[in-house]
C-alpha cells in the first residue's frame, strides 16, 4: 500500500459518492435552513438512552461522555450506575461487562412478584439468578420476602457493587 500526501484543496469527491445531491435538492435544503434554522437533531431510543446525531452518524450520549471525559472510546459496556439512562455525568458511569450490567438491571416490567429474582412455583416462593448465563435456584421460601431477600444476597455475592435488589 502506497500512502499519499495530499493539500486538502486538491481533494475531490468520488464520482459515485452517493452524498452528491442535485442542485434542486441543495436549494430545498437551504431554503429550509433559512426558514427553521439549523439543528442537529437529539434523539431517544425506545428504552431510554439519548442519542446524538454528529456528522450523519448516530453515538450514544453515555458513550459520547465517557469518550470525553476518560479520553478514549470505551472498550467495555458503560454502566448508569444509578439506573437513569438520561443521566450521562461521568460520576454516575462506570465500565461494566455484560455480566455485570445485567446485574445493574431495574425489576422488569413484566415481574409479577414485585421482587427481582423471585417467582412463585409449586405453591412456594423461588429465589433464582442468573450467574455466567446459568440459572442457580436459591432455595423455596413461604414468602416472597424471604426468597427476595436471598436473592439480595446472592446479587451482592456475585455482583459486588453491580448488585441491583431492583426495588
Amino acid at each position: 500500500m502506497e500512502v499519499k500526501k495530499i493539500k486538502i484543496n486538491e481533494l475531490a469527491p468520488h464520482p459515485k459518492n452517493p452524498r452528491i445531491h442535485p442542485d434542486s435538492a441543495i436549494e430545498k435544503l437551504v431554503r429550509s435552513i433559512k426558514e427553521f434554522g439549523w439543528t442537529n437533531p437529539i434523539l431517544v431510543s425506545k428504552d431510554g438512552y439519548i442519542i446524538i446525531n454528529i456528522m450523519y452518524r448516530k453515538y450514544y450520549a453515555h458513550l459520547l461522555a465517557w469518550w470525553y471525559t476518560h479520553g478514549e472510546w470505551p472498550h467495555k459496556s458503560v454502566d448508569h450506575i444509578n439506573n437513569d439512562k438520561a443521566d450521562n455525568r461521568p460520576e454516575n458511569l462506570r465500565l461494566a461487562t455484560y455480566h455485570q450490567n445485567s446485574m445493574n438491571q431495574k425489576i422488569r416490567v413484566n415481574n409479577t412478584t414485585g421482587y427481582k429474582g423471585v417467582v412463585y412455583t409449586k405453591g412456594r416462593w423461588r429465589a433464582r439468578i442468573t450467574i455466567n448465563y446459568k440459572m442457580m435456584c436459591l432455595g423455596y421460601f413461604d414468602t416472597p420476602e424471604q426468597a427476595h431477600q436471598a436473592y439480595c444476597e446472592a446479587a451482592k455475592l456475585y455482583a459486588g457493587e453491580y448488585a441491583n435488589p431492583g426495588c
